[in-house]
């Protein structure tokens, strides 16, 4: 018996999955799936309570296997970090991208501005996700692997460098540059360069290096900071281009009369 319920409970959820990314929330009703599973409302209220309750099932139902595979990937105990964000990355993106997954978000957005709805799916799928990312990063920082900071800022940073320039025209229905792998190395490399204590260790050196050698000075006595006279010099070379810039467009002579309206007056 206990059986015969689920399967009708994956059967309501896989209909029900199907409506919401055919119309959408707003379209769809509890009265069209109790059509599609050729019951009675009833029924489908005994298995939930609101078409609230039913979409936010639907919704994990259909993500949350191939999502919690995708975290899996995070291998701590490997040292090659580098390889372990790339195939994270690249396994992400291909499942948020993927089009059932861009019609489950783009729905959840739009419904979850006007109720509830919208914060219990974030904590419940997005925000639960990196959480364990962020549980992955703490791990890393125990071996001193990544520079000691917050956690869970650390893997939200990931995030934005994954989907950078890459989901956010998908979800308008528009195409991305570049291929996935590749933003996913610039992805992870950024990301490396920024938390990665052995990058920012490296990183450091290299620019004291160079300054040291700009100014003919020990890495020790080196200031990583651009000096007063190039500044200034690079303000003197811009005036002189806007005072140049501005002469072509003076008077020719007495007998014109009219100015340019993009005349600048330099003091």
């Amino acid at each position: 018996m206990r059986l015969k319920t689920e399967m009708r409970r994956e059967a309501i959820l896989e209909t029900a999955t199907q409506l919401f990314q055919e119309v959408g929330y707003e379209r769809a009703s509890m009265a069209e799936i109790s059509a599609r599973m050729g019951g009675s409302k009833a029924t489908l209220y005994n298995y939930f309570r609101s078409k609230d309750e039913l979409f936010a099932a639907a919704m994990f139902n259909a993500i949350e296997t191939q999502g919690q595979q995708v975290v899996d990937m995070l291998d701590a105990p490997n040292d090659d970090v580098r390889t372990v964000l790339q195939r994270f990355g690249e396994a992400y993106l291909r499942f948020i991208t993927a089009p059932e997954t861009l019609a489950i978000t783009r729905t959840a957005i739009a419904k979850g501005a006007n109720s509830k709805l919208g914060a219990s799916l974030y904590a419940r799928g997005p925000m639960r996700a990196w959480e364990e990312v962020a549980a992955y990063v703490q791990q890393l920082q125990d071996r001193g692997i990544l520079a000691a900071t917050d956690p869970m800022l650390i893997a939200i940073h990931l995030k934005g460098l994954l989907e950078a320039g890459y989901v956010e025209p998908l979800l308008w229905g528009a195409k991305t540059k570049g291929k996935m792998a590749a933003s996913v190395a610039d992805a992870v490399d950024v990301f490396l360069r920024a938390y990665s204590v052995e990058e920012v260790g490296a990183g450091r050196g290299r620019q004291a290096l160079r300054i040291a050698g700009e100014r003919g000075r020990r890495p020790s006595q080196a200031i990583a900071r651009p000096g007063i006279g190039r500044i200034l010099a690079i303000l003197r070379r811009f005036w002189a281009a806007a005072a140049r810039w501005n002469s072509s467009f003076a008077p020719l002579g007495p007998r014109r009369r009219k100015r340019s309206s993009f005349s600048i007056r330099l003091r």
